[in-house]
């Protein structure tokens, strides 16, 4: 199975990816409670596609954030909060970025009051030993941070937000911290030293207003990340900042 999958959204330009074993997971819930939701956790030996979170509010206002949960701790997907009314059409909470959950990691909401909220999240399950997976550098600290290396016998295709590796990279910055970091990615080959010269993005301050957080996404049209090449990431400061983004190992 290749990932045109939902709704035609996640069809490659230069070919389909294989995502292997591929299952589809009912995660519906209706939720209540203000703060975080948890909805699904990635079984051993899996991968998980977040393609869609649509959300039904049954009275009232609020914001829902789409989030997940690494060791017990929450960040933001990779989206802007969306507020939800009754009266209005679901929203769906994962509109920015094809988020992809490794084993172990859980797919939550966050809610900003305690109503009553039906969410059905739709999730592509497959193999982890598929192409397709995701690197989350969570925490950066004001420094140079190494997010990804790619394997010594393998290249890194950076996805975009289609999941298409002939368009630009997606670079996705999240924080649930209401301080501003600004950050930027480089692109640094095998050998050399890490610095400006190899930057490949603009700085994208984020922050957040609540603790849903809040994201911002790049569009940096970087190279493939050839064998043992490496992507860093330039933060001015911590507060609980990430990187997210989405490869293909060939």
């Amino acid at each position: 199975m290749t990932q045109n999958i939902i709704n035609n959204t996640f069809i490659l330009a230069n070919g389909g990816i294989a995502m292997l074993d591929p299952t589809f997971p009912n995660a519906n819930q209706v939720i209540s409670s203000s703060g975080m939701n948890d909805l699904y956790t990635v079984p051993a030996g899996r991968r998980a596609l977040v393609g869609s979170i649509m959300a039904q509010l049954q009275s009232s206002t609020l914001t829902a954030t789409m989030m997940f949960k690494v060791s017990g701790t929450y960040y933001n997907g990779g989206t802007i909060g969306q507020t939800l009314t009754s009266t209005a059409k679901p929203g769906n909470l994962a509109l920015t970025f094809p988020l992809i959950l490794e084993a172990g990691e859980t797919l939550a909401v966050w809610l900003s009051s305690a109503l009553s909220v039906n969410v059905w999240p739709q999730i592509i399950e497959y193999s982890n030993v598929s192409a397709i997976k995701s690197v989350k550098t969570l925490n950066l600290t004001a420094t140079n941070v190494l997010c990804y290396t790619a394997p010594s016998t393998k290249k890194g295709f950076i996805l975009d937000r289609r999941l298409n590796y002939g368009a630009p990279g997606a670079f996705v910055y999240t924080t649930t911290n209401a301080s501003s970091t600004s950050c930027y990615a480089i692109y640094l080959p095998n050998g050399q030293v890490v610095g400006t010269a190899f930057r490949i993005g603009e700085t994208i301050a984020v922050a957040g207003a609540n603790a849903g957080g809040i994201s911002s996404a790049s569009i940096s049209s970087g190279p493939v990340v050839a064998s043992s090449d490496a992507i860093y990431c330039n933060a001015t400061a911590a507060n609980n900042a990430c990187l997210l983004f989405n490869v293909a190992e060939f």
